[in-house]
């Protein structure tokens, strides 16, 4: 459907998948098969839009469905996943970056950005994330605050952790 010019089909050692657009050259669906012994097993993922040509709806392979609103100015504010809110109120940096929101169990979220626009706090599970950077943008510390007593790691415990 309104494939002309672009990708609508692919096959490899694993299986195929087929593409799906609408009439404006949005996708409208992936739709994967890969053989597993003697099976094929199917997974799509499936996209709705409004009539600005925003994502409203995706669909996973699992069945989950994510619903997205959107403000005055279009960009998102509030997530739905399978009917259950997941994010309210997001605010934006003025060049598109999510400030801040307030998960759906009413828990604000607020990141913190320096006149440059890069991320310099935000918070964690247990405390705060702080980020430095370099006159090249580039990251030179990131360190964190939390109210937990931290247990040292070693090369030795990682190893640990890593083989089991």
């Amino acid at each position: 459907m309104y494939g002309i010019g672009r990708l609508t089909r692919m096959q490899d050692k694993a299986g195929t998948t087929a593409y799906q657009y609408d009439q404006h050259g949005r996708l409208l669906s992936k739709t994967q098969t890969v053989v597993l012994g003697k099976e094929n097993v199917v997974h799509m993922l499936s996209y709705q839009y409004d009539s600005n040509g925003r994502i409203i709806q995706m669909t996973y392979p699992s069945g989950a469905q994510i619903v997205l609103l959107y403000g005055e100015d279009g960009r998102p504010i509030e997530m739905h996943v399978d009917g259950q809110l997941l994010i309210r109120d997001i605010r934006y940096q003025p060049f598109d970056d999510p400030k801040s929101w307030v998960w759906g169990n009413d828990q604000p979220h607020t990141r913190d950005f320096d006149q440059d626009g890069r991320l310099i706090q935000h918070p964690l599970a247990e405390g705060t994330q702080f980020i430095s950077y370099d006159a090249a943008d580039r990251i030179t510390q990131a360190t964190h605050t939390t109210l937990i007593p931290m247990r040292s790691i070693t090369e030795a415990t990682i190893m640990t952790l890593w083989i089991k």
